[in-house]
């Protein structure tokens, strides 16, 4: 990449999926494109605050889930989600927190464990708001939904960039996964990947469009 004559050659060396919005991510080997132009897999579950204005598993606004944004304290959780069983995992420092699937008693479960663990925190987006609660788990585990936007794009970032943001900042070292990514690329210069707008550039046997710079939306 890029696949139309550029100079430099990108190559990727980090790839992930969040099966959960807004929860830690699962590092993958690969990522599957579905024909929508969604990562199989990703952002098909949320925990959704009970007085959210949608009521059934449709997208909304980030603000309307327990998420990294609200909640910093779910970076301690490790995830795994198996999609072909719709089994959700969820552990912390190697305990498991929670191990169910995804049927009506599990989903009870499953959002029971995750508000218990979130009302803990000292920072936390429910212990003064208890129109919030009780949280419900949405998302089918099958169809990806919950990304940032409704349009559901995928998102990429180089590391060359995320080096000059952490200079910019005074930080040794951002975590990329701060930021969300599904892909992570290295081989260029700080920001060239801004000039792919409007081109298209190779991944794997995937031909993309590369349409906007990607925002952290309200």
């Amino acid at each position: 990449m890029p696949n139309d004559g550029g100079e430099l050659m990108a190559q990727v060396v980090a790839l992930y999926r969040y099966p959960v919005k807004g929860f830690t991510p699962e590092v993958c080997d690969s990522l599957t494109v579905l024909d929508e132009g969604r990562i199989a897999g990703d952002r098909v579950l949320g925990f959704r605050f009970a007085n959210s204005s949608v009521l059934d598993d449709a997208w909304s606004k980030k603000h309307e889930f327990v998420a990294l944004v609200n909640t910093p304290g779910i970076a301690r959780l490790h995830l795994r989600f198996e999609p072909e069983t719709l089994r959700l995992c969820v552990s912390l420092e190697g305990a498991v927190l929670l191990n169910e699937t995804l049927d009506a008693i599990g989903r009870s479960r499953i959002a029971a464990a995750i508000e218990n663990y979130v009302l803990k925190l000292d920072d936390n987006p429910l212990s003064n708001h208890p129109e919030r609660l009780p949280l419900r788990l949405v998302g089918n585990g099958l169809s990806p939904r919950y990304q940032d936007d409704a349009a559901g794009m995928i998102t990429l970032h180089s590391r060359a960039s995320l080096t000059a943001v952490s200079s910019a900042v005074g930080d040794r070292l951002l975590s990329e996964q701060r930021f969300r990514s599904n892909i992570a690329i290295d081989g260029l210069d700080a920001w060239e990947e801004q000039r792919w707008i409007g081109r298209k550039i190779r991944i794997g046997q995937i031909i993309f469009d590369v349409v906007t710079p990607k925002s952290r939306p309200d």
